[in-house]
């Protein structure tokens, strides 16, 4: 396991996209944190949950998107160039190679989530005490934000294994945003529960009516189910 695991680290380490991920976080950070403060502190946002809420949806959704969408094109990479069977190979037992995938893009997720909050907040903190306000953080608060993107890096592996392409990997998770807004219609608040409707909830943003904890519980479920899933579907695939 350490051995795939190990092998799952150097592909990332190797990739060009890697580091795209890395400037993008980086970049939506800046641009979202910067701009939406800049503009709106101290005259739209007043309270601290608005003060905060630009800090939490750059990382709570936007970063989270951005990797999943990495996670989901990097695992149906390995269809698109055939990589599939050297690593199957490698490792007959399909299902540790899926569980070393899952492991090694969920760290990478925590790693990207953690450090997109830290420069977040060296960002926002100086601003807000400028306008004499408050970001409201608790550690609960933050580590929800961060716990969001590991979480949709496991359905991002967990897609792209079912998919296998990339494009329609990518579909799946671009086109389940204007879905769920659809669903809304018909489920009304129940929508909350939704993986997209978690994420709001999960950060705690204005509106939200469920509790961290159930939001949380609900998210790992979602992530445990598309993973189960995903194993499912690689133990009965031919990828020859």
């Amino acid at each position: 396991m350490i051995t795939l695991i190990h092998s799952q680290v150097l592909g990332l380490r190797t990739l060009r996209s890697t580091y795209g991920v890395l400037l993008g976080a980086v970049a939506a950070v800046l641009v979202m944190v910067l701009a939406d403060l800049g503009t709106n502190l101290g005259v739209t946002y007043v309270e601290p949950v608005e003060v905060r809420e630009p800090v939490m949806i750059t990382v709570g959704v936007i970063v989270t998107i951005i990797v999943c969408l990495y996670a989901a094109s990097g695992v149906a990479g390995d269809y698109r160039y055939g990589t599939i069977t050297q690593r199957l190979l490698a490792a007959p037992r399909r299902s540790r190679l899926l569980m070393a995938s899952l492991a090694t893009y969920a760290a990478f997720a925590l790693v990207v989530g953690a450090a997109a909050m830290g420069l977040a907040l060296a960002i926002a903190q100086p601003l807000v005490a400028a306008k004499d306000l408050t970001l409201g953080l608790t550690p609960v608060i933050v580590v929800s934000a961060i716990a969001t993107v590991p979480l949709f890096a496991i359905v991002g592996v967990s897609i792209g294994t079912i998919c296998r392409s990339q494009a329609a990997a990518v579909l799946v998770i671009v086109g389940w945003f204007p879905a769920e807004r659809l669903l809304g219609l018909a489920l009304g608040d129940w929508v909350a529960y939704l993986p997209y409707g978690l994420i709001n909830q999960l950060l705690g943003l204005d509106g939200a009516t469920l509790g961290r904890g159930t939001a949380v519980l609900c998210l790992s479920g979602y992530a445990a189910v598309s993973a189960l899933l995903a194993a499912a579907v690689l133990a009965r695939r031919d990828v020859s």
